[in-house]
């Protein structure tokens, strides 16, 4: 969770561009809330044997080892590469986490099912780098934290109040934060720069 002063805008500015351009080639950019599942990923969810089982390692690890044999998630493209076996034991760690830290069982239960379904989302995508930008919601915070253990690097920023990351992760248990003392928004404009040519000065 990121925040500026205003002597440093120029270098935050810069260096959010920056993030922006890793996640063009290798992750995704995040600046309005994450869709909830969608029918096709919620029906492509609902046929993966042992999902309305108990969540434990076990369990966990071959709903993963089924999804990996079916060609549905390539687990070699989250983070710096991963593998069923090691990727459940992240989840499973973290709703570990979320259990100890009073999070009811239903919510764990929702936050397995939106994760695994984002992953099938952008199962296409290298997701190495992840640049979210804006309000947040608790599974949107509970997903990053899964994928920042699980070796993505996740960078959450928010220009005006950290209240919607805050009422999720009080404690900022899951992030390291920085922040300034000036809170307003930046007039950046991601859609509209031009990749290749500020790739080019970058490697100039």
């Amino acid at each position: 969770e990121i925040c500026f002063k205003q002597e440093d805008i120029e270098p935050f500015e810069k260096k959010l561009i920056e993030l922006y351009a890793d996640t063009k080639t290798n992750g995704i950019f995040i600046d309005k809330p994450i869709q909830k599942p969608l029918p096709a990923e919620a029906s492509k969810y609902t046929s993966i044997p042992g999902v309305n089982a108990e969540l434990t390692t076990s369990s966990v690890t071959n709903i993963f080892n089924f999804m990996h044999t079916s060609k549905i998630l390539d687990f070699g493209k989250i983070g710096t590469g991963t593998n069923p076996t090691a990727f459940a034991t992240v989840v499973c760690g973290v709703l570990d986490e979320l259990k100890a830290s009073g999070v009811p069982a239903n919510i764990i239960k929702n936050t397995f099912l939106n994760s695994v379904c984002w992953l099938i989302r952008y199962s296409s995508t290298k997701l190495e780098n992840i640049l979210y930008v804006g309000d947040i919601t608790k599974y949107e915070v509970y997903w990053l934290y899964i994928l920042s253990k699980a070796g993505c690097r996740v960078t959450y920023v928010n220009y005006t109040s950290d209240n919607s990351y805050k009422a999720v992760d009080p404690a900022s248990k899951y992030s390291t934060l920085i922040q300034g003392t000036v809170f307003s928004p930046l007039s950046i404009n991601f859609g509209k720069i031009n990749m290749a040519a500020y790739q080019q000065a970058a490697q100039a």
